[in-house]
C-alpha cells in the first residue's frame, strides 16, 4: 500500500482486513499514512499506518477504532519539606536516622560512629 491520505489508507486497510473502520473524519484530515509493504498482523499494520499521526488504532472483533492518543504530559512537580534536628532518644523524623545514642550513649552523628572504635581495637 503506498503512502497516501490517512482516510484513504484506512478505508483500504478495512477492505483488505474485512473490518469496519470507525473514525471521526475530522481527526483524519491532513494526515498521511506511511507506505505499507509486507506481511503484518492487523494490529501491526494499523500501527504502521498511524505512525506519526498522534492517533491510536484498536482492533476489536470486526471493528477497527481510530481515536486521538490519550497520552498526557504533566507539568513539573515540586516536592518541599523542612529540615529539623532529630532527638537521638526518639521519636525520629522521616525515614533515615541521623543520630543515635545506642552505640556511644552520646548524641553522635551515625557517620562518626566507628571512628574511635578502630583506635581501641588497634591498642
Amino acid at each position: 500500500m503506498p503512502a497516501q491520505a490517512l482516510s484513504t489508507a484506512l478505508t483500504t486497510f478495512g477492505q483488505q482486513a474485512h473490518r469496519q473502520v470507525s473514525a471521526d473524519p475530522k481527526i483524519l484530515n491532513g494526515h498521511q499514512s506511511a507506505a505499507l509493504n509486507g506481511n503484518f498482523t492487523e494490529q501491526e499494520a494499523l500501527a504502521r499506518l498511524l505512525t506519526g499521526s498522534g492517533l491510536t488504532g484498536r482492533v476489536s472483533g470486526n471493528v477497527v477504532s481510530v481515536s486521538p492518543s490519550s497520552n498526557i504530559t504533566l507539568g513539573p512537580v515540586r516536592v518541599g519539606g523542612t529540615a529539623s534536628h532529630q532527638d537521638p532518644t526518639g521519636p525520629g523524623v522521616g525515614y533515615v536516622a541521623e543520630n543515635t545514642m545506642s552505640a556511644t550513649k552520646t548524641d553522635t552523628p551515625i557517620t562518626q560512629i566507628g571512628e574511635g572504635v578502630e583506635a581501641i581495637v588497634a591498642e
